[in-house]
C-alpha cells in the first residue's frame, strides 16, 4: 500500500505505484468522466449527437457551446496578468520591488500566456485545468572557433611561462609550445536553456488517487508523458539498463479513450511509449516508470526535485462538495444542446416536405407543357387540345401538412433555457437581443459581470499561484546573473540585472483586479473622462494635483505611455554657487563637508547592496511607481 511503513524494495514499490495507476484509470472510466469530457469536446467542436434521426434526415448542429465558451474565455484570460508582490518582512521590500518586475517580464518573455490559456480553456469546458511549472536546463558541445582557441593557447603559455620562471629546475618538464596547441579544446559546453517554464497539461494525462477531494488531501499525483520509443532510449536522464527495455507498445493516443486520436495514428502503435511521471506525496519522493516493465524504473525514487513539492496547479470551476473534479459550464448545457439540435433538424425536414407537388392529366398535355409548369419564365402559355376535359382537373395541388408554427416557440425556448443556465445574454454574444433602453442592457451586463467575476477570480488566483512557483523554482535553479526589462516613468526601456541572491525571500502575490480581463478603449476612456468630471471640484479646490490627474487620465483612460511631454517644462532655477572646500575645514564651517554616516543610514546602505547590481536611481524609480518608500 502507499506510503506504508517499513523498507521496500524498489521492485515492490514499483508495484504499488503501478496498481495505483491502473486502478485510478479503471476507477475514472467506471464514474464515466473520460466518457464526459469526450462528449463535451465534441459539443465544442459541433459534432451532431441527435437521437432517433433517420440516416436519410437531414440533421443541423447548432453550436451555442462554442459561442457560450467564447464569449467566457477571452472575458477572463485575454490580457497577460498583472503580478504584484509583497514582502512577508519589511526587510525585503526592495526585493520585492525587483521580484514583481521580474515576474511580469519572465511572464511575457518567456510565452507563459498561451499555456496559461489552454489551461483557461479546459477550466471552462471540462471544469478544470492544469498547469505544471518547472525549470528547462539544456546544454550541448559546441566547436570552438580559432579565436577562442587562440585565447586558450595564449592563456596555457603564459602560465607556463610563469611556472618556469618561479621553478627553472622544473623548467623542462613544463609543456612546450607545440604540445599546448595540440591539446587545445576543440568542443565547450553551452548551456542553450536555463529558465523556468510554464506547461499546459492535457486533463486525460493528470491522474489523482480517488479519494481525493481537493488538492490538499492528496497522496500522489502522476503524470502521463507519451515520447517517441527512440527518443526515450537516447534519454541519458533515465537509467541506462531501464531504457534498453524500453517496447513501444502504444500510439501516439490511446485510440479507445482519447478524442485527440484518428484513424491514421493506429499506423504509429509501437512506436511510442508511455512514461508516468509519479509524485509521491506521502514519502515525498519522484519516480518515473512505464507500466510495461514491473521491475526497473527509468529514474529511481528520489527526493523531490522542487523544495514546494508537485509543479501542478489546477484551475478549478464550480466546486461539487467532496467530489475532486469539478463541474464546467457545457455539462449542464448538454441536454439542452442536444435537444435544440433536434428541434432545428426536425425544422429542416419539415421543410424539405413542405415542398409543393401535383398532379397532372398526362393525356391532356401536350410535350413539354409540364416543363412550362414548373418554369420559372413569366407568361408561358399551355394550350390545351382536349376539349372535353375541365380545366381545372389538368392540374390539382397535392394536399402537404404545414410546418407546426410550434417548432419556432420550441426552439426559441431552449435557446432561453440556454441562456438561463449559462448566464450569457444575447447582448454579451454580441447580439442586440431586441428594443430596449440602455439601462436594461445596463442591468443585463451587470448580472452577467456579477457571474463572471468568480472565474475571473479564480483565474486571477491561479495565476498568482503559478507566479509563486516560478519564483520558488527561479531560487532553486538559477545560476549566473539574468537581466529583465522594464519601462521607467518616461517609458524609456531600461534592464535589471539580477541573480539567485537577490530575489531571495517571501511573498505574497496577487494578480491585479482585471489586468487578464480585454482592454476595453470606450469603456477605460468613459471611466477616465467621468474621474475627471468628479475630480474638477478637488482640483479648483487645491486638494488634488492637477498635473498627476492629468497623467493617470492620459496613461490609464488612453493608453499613452509618456503623458509627461504633453506638461509644459518649468524653466530650471539658478543654483547657488558654493565657495570652494579649503584643506583644513572643520565641520560647520564654510564650505563642503561630508558627514560620517550614522548607524541607521550604514543599516540602510547595507539593505541596498543586498540588490546585487542594480543602480540606485533605477531602484528608487521603480520602488516609487510600486508605492514604497524609497531607500535613503
Amino acid at each position: 500500500m502507499l506510503g506504508s511503513t517499513g523498507k521496500r524494495t524498489q521492485e515492490k514499490r514499483l508495484g504499488e505505484y503501478a496498481t495505483e495507476i491502473r486502478r485510478t484509470q479503471g476507477w475514472r472510466k467506471d464514474q464515466g468522466y473520460d466518457a464526459l469530457w469526450g462528449k463535451l469536446r465534441e459539443m465544442y467542436q459541433g459534432e451532431l449527437n441527435v437521437a432517433n434521426l433517420d440516416a436519410s434526415e437531414d440533421a443541423i448542429a447548432v453550436n451555442m457551446a462554442f459561442s457560450t465558451i467564447n464569449v467566457m474565455f477571452p472575458s477572463v484570460s485575454q490580457g497577460q496578468p498583472n503580478v504584484e508582490v509583497r514582502a512577508n518582512d519589511p526587510s525585503n521590500e526592495p526585493q520585492a520591488v525587483l521580484v514583481e518586475e521580474i515576474l511580469n517580464f519572465a511572464w511575457d518573455h518567456w510565452h507563459f500566456q498561451p499555456q496559461f490559456r489552454m489551461a483557461a480553456k479546459d477550466f471552462l469546458m471540462f471544469g478544470h485545468g492544469w498547469v505544471k511549472v518547472g525549470w528547462n536546463f539544456t546544454d550541448e558541445e559546441q566547436e570552438t572557433s580559432d579565436e577562442e582557441r587562440e585565447v586558450e593557447f595564449d592563456t596555457l603559455s603564459a602560465q607556463a611561462d610563469e611556472a618556469a620562471v618561479t621553478d627553472p629546475a622544473n623548467a623542462s618538464a613544463l609543456p612546450t609550445n607545440e604540445d599546448i596547441f595540440a591539446n587545445l579544446s576543440t568542443t565547450k559546453t553551452v548551456t542553450v536553456e536555463d529558465q523556468p517554464f510554464v506547461d499546459h497539461v492535457s486533463i486525460l494525462d493528470i491522474l489523482v488517487n480517488p479519494e481525493a477531494t481537493s488538492m490538499h488531501d492528496l497522496r500522489w499525483i502522476a503524470q502521463r508523458v507519451r515520447r517517441p520509443l527512440e527518443e526515450a532510449k537516447r534519454d541519458e536522464n533515465y537509467a541506462s539498463g531501464a531504457r534498453g527495455k524500453l517496447s513501444g507498445a502504444h500510439s501516439t493516443f490511446d485510440t479507445a479513450t482519447d478524442p485527440r486520436t484518428d484513424g491514421n495514428l493506429v499506423a504509429e502503435r509501437g512506436k511510442m511509449v508511455e512514461i508516468w511521471e509519479f509524485y509521491d506525496l506521502v514519502d515525498a519522493v519522484m519516480a518515473v516508470f512505464t507500466l510495461e516493465d514491473g521491475k526497473n524504473f527509468l529514474v529511481k525514487p528520489t527526493k523531490m526535485p522542487f523544495l514546494f513539492g508537485h509543479p501542478f496547479v489546477q484551475m478549478r470551476n464550480y466546486d461539487i462538495p467532496d467530489m475532486f473534479y469539478p463541474m464546467g459550464d457545457l455539462e449542464q448545457l448538454w441536454p439542452l444542446q442536444q435537444e435544440l439540435n433536434k428541434t432545428r433538424s426536425d425544422m429542416m425536414n419539415f421543410r424539405a416536405a413542405y415542398a409543393r407537388k401535383y398532379l397532372v392529366r398526362a393525356g391532356a398535355l401536350q410535350r413539354g407543357d409540364v416543363e412550362k409548369l414548373i418554369s420559372k419564365t413569366d407568361g408561358e402559355i399551355i394550350q390545351v387540345e382536349n376539349d372535353n376535359v375541365n380545366l381545372e382537373d389538368i392540374v390539382v395541388p397535392v394536399p402537404i401538412n404545414n410546418l407546426d408554427p410550434g417548432l419556432f416557440n420550441w426552439s426559441h425556448q431552449i435557446t432561453s433555457d440556454i441562456q438561463e443556465v449559462s448566464g450569457v445574454s444575447e447582448y454579451t454574444r454580441g447580439g442586440g437581443g431586441g428594443r430596449r433602453t440602455a439601462t436594461e442592457a445596463a442591468l443585463i451586463q451587470d448580472a452577467m459581470n456579477a457571474r463572471s467575476g468568480e472565474k475571473l477570480m479564480i483565474v486571477e488566483q491561479t495565476a498568482s499561484e503559478v507566479m509563486r512557483k516560478v519564483l520558488q523554482v527561479m531560487q532553486q535553479f538559477l545560476t549566473g546573473p539574468q537581466v529583465a526589462r522594464t519601462f521607467g516613468a518616461d517609458g524609456s526601456q531600461k534592464w535589471l540585472p539580477y541573480d539567485r541572491e537577490s530575489i531571495r525571500g517571501e511573498f505574497d502575490f496577487s494578480v491585479e483586479a482585471g489586468s487578464t480581463q480585454p482592454n476595453n478603449e470606450t469603456f477605460r476612456r468613459q471611466n477616465a473622462i467621468a474621474l475627471m468630471n468628479v475630480m474638477m471640484p478637488f482640483v479648483d479646490g487645491g486638494i488634488i494635483d492637477p498635473q498627476e490627474l492629468a497623467k493617470h487620465i492620459l496613461s490609464e483612460g488612453f493608453s499613452i505611455r509618456t503623458p509627461e511631454k504633453f506638461f509644459q517644462q518649468e524653466a530650471p532655477q539658478p543654483q547657488p554657487v558654493q565657495p570652494p572646500r579649503t584643506p583644513g575645514t572643520l565641520p560647520g564651517a564654510q564650505g563642503l563637508y561630508t558627514p560620517q554616516p550614522t548607524a541607521a543610514e550604514a543599516q540602510d546602505e547595507e539593505q541596498q547592496s543586498a540588490i546585487q547590481g542594480v543602480p540606485p536611481e533605477l531602484m528608487n524609480q521603480l520602488m516609487n511607481q510600486n508605492g514604497v518608500s524609497p531607500m535613503v
